[in-house]
């Protein structure tokens, strides 16, 4: 299912408001704006929700283990893992398409090229996890506890 414009949109962003200036709690906040960031990738592509929920599960557990982690080998394997994990993920959905259609036009091979999606802003919400990831890593922040409050 694709995104249906600027209706979609505006309901979107409307609802969005809404549950900000009603919601009294933050977490009854938090939990709004996860709802609706939800609802927009459900639009995208199911497949896509499943997507993001896994990626940052592993950033947040990965986070949470840096902090008990016993020395700084540990320390780096935990960055390191989901680091090029995600690259890794966005290089192929970027670059997939464009690289086999390119190839396609040059050596006529292969026959049918896989059009695929990138979902909608995966680029800007993986170099998050990162910086997430790097900053606990370098002792900037602190791991977060709540999986709710880094999937917002």
């Amino acid at each position: 299912m694709g995104f249906v414009g600027m209706f979609f949109f505006s309901l979107l962003l409307l609802l969005g408001i809404l549950s900000q200036q009603l919601l009294r709690s933050q977490r009854a906040r938090n939990y709004a704006l996860l709802a609706t960031s939800l609802l927009f990738y459900f639009f995208g592509g199911v497949i896509y929700i499943l997507l993001l929920i896994l990626e940052t599960m592993l950033f947040w557990y990965c986070g949470l283990l840096m902090a008990e982690a016993k020395g700084p080998a540990q320390k780096k394997a935990m960055t390191a893992g989901p680091v090029v994990f995600s690259l890794v993920l966005l290089i192929l959905f970027k670059y997939t398409t464009p690289v086999l259609e390119m190839t396609r036009q040059m050596f006529r091979a292969p026959q049918v090229v896989p059009q695929i999606v990138m979902p909608l802003g995966i680029s800007v919400y993986t170099l998050n996890l990162i910086s997430y990831l790097v900053d606990v890593y370098r002792g900037k922040t602190e791991p977060e506890q709540s999986f709710v409050s880094l999937l917002t």
